[in-house]
C-alpha cells in the first residue's frame, strides 16, 4: 500500500545471504499468499540460485498500481510504518478508496446530478470563449457557434446528452443544495488567534465569481504603503501582498482542490502578519511540498477543469504555478510562500515581511538574534560578520555576533559559506 518494494527471502537479520531449500511446496504456499491479495497485484517472483547445495534466494518484488491500492491480505488492507507492518486505520483506509474512485473516475468528469443546461450562465460561457480565442487555444469555430449546448459539447461539458461536474463549477449559476462544496470562506482577524474575528463572508459560486470576490475581499482588506523616491516624480506603491501571487495561488486552490466532498471548500484568511489560502484536498501522488518552490510535474485531480482553464489562460500544463508565486516573491524580496499540508487541506501561506515570518516561526529567539535574521534574510547575496556588526551599530562584541550566529545556524535559521574573513551568512527562511 506504499509504492511497492523488494522482499528477500534467504537471507539473515545480519543481512547475510543463507539461501533455502525450494520445493513444488514452496512455490505453491508462495501461489496461495500471493492469491490472498485484493484486487489482484503483480507481483513478480524470482528464485535467485545461491551457493553449491542447490539452495536458493527468493525475490518478490511487488509492483502496486495506483489505480488499485489499497490492497488487502486475507480481507484485511495493512500498511508499513517504518520496519513495521500494521493493521491500516479505517480513516487511512476509507481515503485509499476516495482516492481509487477518484482516479479511475475523476468527479469533475462525472454527471450532474440535479441539474440542466438552464443552471449555466451564458454571459460567463461567452466571455470564456472570447478569451481562450484571444489565447489562440481554441479552434477558431468556436467563432460561429451560436447555441450554448453546443458549445458545453464541444468544451466536453456535456456527455451522453447530459451535463458534466465541471460544467456546473467553471459556469453554474446556483449552486444550493446540490453543489455546496462550490463555496469559500472568506476572514479577517484581529490577531493570531481565530477567536479574534472581524469580519467574514462565506460565498457560493462558479470559478470565476469566487476568484473575484476573493481578490476583491483581499484587496479591502490588505494596506497598500506608498514612498516617493529620490530623484522620481512617481510615487512607489507596496501592497501587503504581491498582487500576482494571490492571484495564482487563488487559482491553484480554485483549480486543484477535490470537489468530490460536498463539505468541502477554499477558504481565505487574513491576519496581521500574514495572508493564508486553504483548499480542501491533498497533494497528488509524487508530489512532495518541497517539490512545489521548484518546476515539477503536473498531475491535475481536476483534469477537464485544469484542461478547460488552460485553454482560457488561467493556468499552464508544466505545473509552474507555485514555483511562479516563488519567483514573484524572491523578484520583490519577499518571503516565500510556506505551503503545508494540514487535516485534509493544502495551505499555502504568504508572510507581508520577514519580520513577520520571523517573528512567527522563530518566536523563541531574542529580539536581537530576530533581528539578524531578518538583516541577512533580506541580502539574497550574503552578508559579513562585519556587515552585521554595522547593521547592528557596533553595539555587541565580536564574540557576542559569533555566538548569536552560531545559534541563528544551529535553529536552522541561518548558513554560512566560506572561511574566516570570506564567509558569508544567508538565511534558510
Amino acid at each position: 500500500n506504499n509504492s511497492g518494494g523488494k522482499v528477500f527471502f534467504g537471507v539473515t537479520d545480519n543481512a547475510e545471504l543463507c539461501g533455502l531449500d525450494i520445493a513444488d511446496k514452496t512455490k505453491r504456499e508462495i501461489a496461495e499468499h500471493l492469491s490472498k491479495l485484493e484486487p489482484h497485484s503483480d507481483t513478480e517472483v524470482q528464485y535467485i540460485e545461491f551457493g553449491k547445495h542447490n539452495k536458493f534466494i527468493i525475490l518478490l518484488i511487488a509492483k502496486p498500481h495506483s489505480l488499485s491500492r489499497p490492497y488487502s491480505y486475507d480481507g484485511t488492507p495493512y500498511y508499513r510504518e517504518e520496519s513495521t507492518t500494521r493493521q491500516m486505520p479505517q480513516r487511512l483506509y476509507q481515503r485509499l478508496i476516495h482516492d481509487r474512485t477518484m482516479k479511475s473516475h475523476p468527479w469533475d468528469e462525472d454527471f450532474v446530478q440535479n441539474g440542466s443546461i438552464e443552471n449555466i450562465d451564458s454571459e460567463k460561457l461567452k466571455k470564456y470563449i472570447s478569451i481562450s480565442l484571444s489565447k489562440g487555444r481554441l479552434p477558431q469555430q468556436f467563432e460561429s457557434l451560436k447555441f450554448k449546448e453546443e458549445i458545453l459539447m464541444r468544451l466536453g461539458l456535456i456527455e451522453q446528452d447530459k451535463l458534466v461536474n465541471a460544467a456546473i463549477v467553471l459556469f453554474g449559476g446556483k449552486f444550493l443544495p446540490s453543489y455546496p462544496q462550490c463555496c469559500i470562506k472568506l476572514a479577517l482577524f484581529n490577531s493570531d488567534s481565530k477567536r479574534d474575528i472581524v469580519t467574514s463572508e462565506q460565498l457560493h459560486g462558479n470559478f470565476f465569481d469566487l476568484l473575484r470576490e476573493a481578490e476583491l475581499f483581499i484587496k479591502r482588506n490588505t494596506n497598500i504603503s506608498t514612498k516617493f523616491v529620490d530623484g522620481k516624480m512617481d510615487r512607489e506603491d507596496t501592497p501587503d501582498y504581491p498582487a500576482m501571487a494571490i492571484r495564482e495561488l487563488l487559482i491553484n486552490a480554485l483549480a486543484h482542490r477535490n470537489y468530490a466532498s460536498s463539505s468541502g471548500y477554499i477558504s481565505v484568511e487574513i491576519y496581521p502578519g500574514r495572508l493564508e489560502i486553504a483548499s480542501f484536498g491533498r497533494l497528488p501522488d509524487g508530489i512532495l511540498l518541497e517539490d512545489l518552490q521548484q518546476r515539477h510535474r503536473s498531475v491535475p485531480v481536476n483534469k477537464l477543469i485544469a484542461d478547460l482553464l488552460y485553454k482560457a489562460g488561467f493556468i499552464e500544463t508544466f505545473g509552474t504555478g507555485t514555483q511562479e508565486v516563488s519567483n514573484i516573491c524572491e523578484r520583490l524580496n519577499r518571503p516565500l510562500p510556506i505551503f503545508s499540508e494540514e487535516y485534509g487541506f493544502f495551505i499555502a501561506t504568504l508572510y507581508k515581511s520577514y519580520s513577520d515570518l520571523i517573528s512567527q516561526k522563530f518566536s523563541q529567539l531574542s529580539k536581537r538574534r530576530q533581528n539578524i535574521l531578518g538583516f541577512v534574510a533580506q541580502n539574497k547575496d550574503g552578508v559579513s560578520n562585519k556587515e552585521i556588526l554595522k547593521f547592528l551599530e557596533n553595539s555587541i562584541s565580536d564574540k557576542t555576533l559569533s555566538r548569536d550566529l552560531q545559534e541563528l545556524n544551529q535553529v536552522g535559521a541561518l548558513r554560512s559559506d566560506g572561511e574566516a574573513k570570506a564567509k558569508k551568512w544567508y538565511a534558510s527562511i
